[in-house]
């Protein structure tokens, strides 16, 4: 688990000698492993039921999910997918799925290994990303994107994965937004 950091400044010191820990393993020894999705960036993913046996399932993740797991949100560990995968398809997600990220921050071993746990791989629209991309030049973001969706399809293909065309939408009608918009003020506050 490299990468996750401890949010409290008091950890960041060795306690025998006070010297400021820099290494990030350092730091996750420091963290209980049932505590690691605490302080891991979330991302997004879908889970879709094919039978009674997904549903019953499914709400387990749920209930899992917003009882053991809840850090702000609900939050969903592979792990827990993975014990109870049974009558799901699990997709990547959006932009903020796990696969778009690695694609754009990782290395493309990476990404062969992350695709082998989704049952469909989904990809949208270019200007769907965009909001990633905020300090780019959009015709080169675009280019960008477009390489990198091009990429995700590429390796889904090489792993026999279903590639969905998705377009993370949150709402049929228009007006619908603004009730979204208070939900998630409320939800979400910060």
């Amino acid at each position: 688990p490299c990468g996750v950091t401890v949010p409290y400044k008091e950890k960041y010191y060795n306690q025998k000698n006070m010297e400021m820990l820099l290494n990030y393993n350092e730091l996750n020894k420091m963290v209980k492993e049932n505590e690691l999705f605490r302080y891991k960036i979330p991302s997004h993913i879908n889970l879709l039921v094919k039978n009674k046996i997904g549903l019953k399932n499914f709400y387990k993740i749920i209930s899992e999910s917003h009882t053991t797991y809840f850090q702000k949100d609900a939050r969903i560990v592979k792990s827990l997918i993975e014990n109870n995968r049974e009558g799901i398809l699990v997709g990547s997600g959006c932009g903020n799925g796990e696969i778009f990220r690695i694609a754009l921050e990782k290395t493309v071993r990476q990404l062969h290994e992350a695709i082998d746990f989704y049952d469909y791989i989904e990809v949208q629209p270019p200007g769907n990303y965009l909001n990633l991309f905020e300090m780019w030049n959009q015709d080169e973001a675009l280019e960008m994107i477009k390489s990198l969706i091009q990429e995700i399809i590429a390796v889904a293909k090489q792993h026999h994965k279903l590639v969905v065309a998705t377009g993370d939408v949150h709402e049929l009608i228009k007006e619908d937004a603004e009730y979204r918009k208070v939900y998630l003020s409320v939800a979400r506050p910060n």
